[in-house]
């Protein structure tokens, strides 16, 4: 790999009690000069993801989670894609399950990219933190990652989070197919099932904190698209707990 295409690697090690930190350590040796471990003792892969976004120096951070596997072409893809396109602030990439026999859930199989304007208040779970990128002036304007939010805290939804505050500073975002992962989350369905009630949490929990800002209207109508097309009232009540939970949270 030459420099034009050489990716500068931070892993971080969020608050494991394990000897993950040693494994990391033993292979950033192997490319000292552009791979490096950090230690984030604050639970939750938002305050993880800080930490690595503080010890990067690239002009587009990308982002995968432990459990997926970056195409060989990843970083090359998403550079071209940032690279057409000035305006371009943040994005997500295709997701394939790694195992066909395991739920989809968290996967984006689709071949079809799509734009997002700015200002577009977008629907959950087209932003997945398992494959995306962020223009780091992007990042400048709408702020990092909410540490309250992100596996290991109470709300799921980091990334959607963080992506709806990029759109509404005005950058343009986009799915794109090229840049690809194989995501090994090895859940079931029967632990999809259990795992997408933290996420409608999460959704609850985002839908509060964005109808306390300026684009509080376009929050809302999303919110009640939501709940009118809930096929049950579990997801309802759940995104009622997660709203009512980051209330407290926000006004401690």
């Amino acid at each position: 790999m030459d420099e034009a295409t050489a990716l500068e690697v931070v892993l971080v090690d969020n608050a494991s009690t394990d000897d993950t930190f040693a494994v990391m350590q033993d292979f950033c040796r192997l490319n000292p000069n552009l791979w490096r471990a950090m230690q984030e003792p604050k639970p939750g892969n938002s305050a993880g993801r800080n930490l690595g976004i503080d010890h990067s120096s690239g002009e587009v951070v990308l982002f995968v989670d432990d459990d997926c596997y970056p195409e060989r072409t990843f970083g090359v893809a998403w550079k071209r894609i940032f690279e057409c396109d000035p305006d371009l602030g943040f994005g997500t990439g295709r997701i394939m399950p790694s195992d066909p026999n395991r739920a989809t859930i968290g996967c984006n199989t689709s071949a079809m990219p799509e734009l997002l304007p700015p200002g577009t208040f977008f629907r959950r779970g087209f932003v997945q933190g398992s494959n995306m990128a962020f223009r780091r002036k992007c990042l400048l304007t709408a702020g990092l990652f909410d540490d309250r939010f992100g596996a290991g805290t109470p709300f799921a939804g980091e990334e959607w989070d963080l992506a709806l505050r990029a759109s509404f500073a005005r950058w343009k975002g986009g799915y794109f197919p090229e840049p690809g992962v194989a995501h090994d989350h090895g859940r079931s369905e029967a632990d999809a099932l259990v795992r997408g009630r933290y996420y409608d949490v999460g959704a609850g929990a985002v839908y509060a904190k964005h109808v306390l800002t300026s684009h509080a209207p376009a929050t809302l109508v999303k919110l009640a698209g939501e709940i009118y097309h809930a096929r049950n009232g579990s997801l309802v009540s759940s995104l009622a707990k997660g709203a009512l939970q980051y209330c407290g949270i926000a006004a401690q």
